[in-house]
């Protein structure tokens, strides 16, 4: 893993230490969807035995997806991850980096790709007034001390994900933290 990828990793695994008891409580499918990765992540589960998807040669999956005489149905929203098992993950100090980030998550608005807090999390739901901008400032502040280039990489993987991927029917609820784009311009 480059060491832009692990450091933002390790402050992520900070932010987040008391996130796991509550996801073992967590009845919500929220952790439910397309697990997508970044190239270097993909390639660090697939040594792991992770099965992994890869579409058009650059977008890359964590294999959820169901499948119909060998093809794969890459539009049916919300797949259960095949790796989370008891409310927990089976790979959770090998998860991808969008897994790491949630329920600090991307959205496109717009044609804008917008860093948000998604309200259908328990974690985000059970934190509010000082304590949830608290939360946010770390957050924001940790992808502002986060290279560029990989901020870059994270957006332009994300774009391709969701130019292919069919998401949930029904409300996506969630609160606009700031443009992505925001925050990589601002290192630069």
């Amino acid at each position: 893993m480059n060491s832009h990828l692990r450091k933002l990793c390790l402050e992520l695994s900070f932010l987040y230490r008391d996130i796991r008891p509550v996801c073992a409580e967590c009845k919500d499918h929220d952790c439910e969807g397309y697990v997508w990765l970044l190239k270097e992540e993909a390639s660090s589960l697939y040594d792991l035995d992770v099965p992994i998807v890869e579409i058009n040669d650059s977008t890359f999956f964590i294999h959820s997806f169901e499948e119909v005489d060998g093809s794969l149905l890459i539009n049916k929203p919300k797949p259960p991850c095949k790796l989370r098992r008891d409310g927990l993950c089976s790979i959770y100090d090998s998860r991808p980096l969008v897994c790491r980030m949630y329920p600090v998550g991307l959205v496109t608005a717009d044609e804008e790709v917008l860093l948000v807090l998604h309200k259908d999390c328990k974690f985000s739901r059970d934190i509010n007034g000082e304590t949830k901008a608290a939360f946010i400032a770390q957050a924001v502040e940790i992808l502002k001390q986060t290279s560029p280039d990989l901020l870059n990489e994270v957006l332009t993987s994300y774009r391709d994900v969701d130019a292919i991927s069919a998401f949930p029917e029904g409300p996506n609820t969630f609160e606009v933290i700031t443009p992505l784009r925001s925050l990589i311009n601002e290192r630069r």
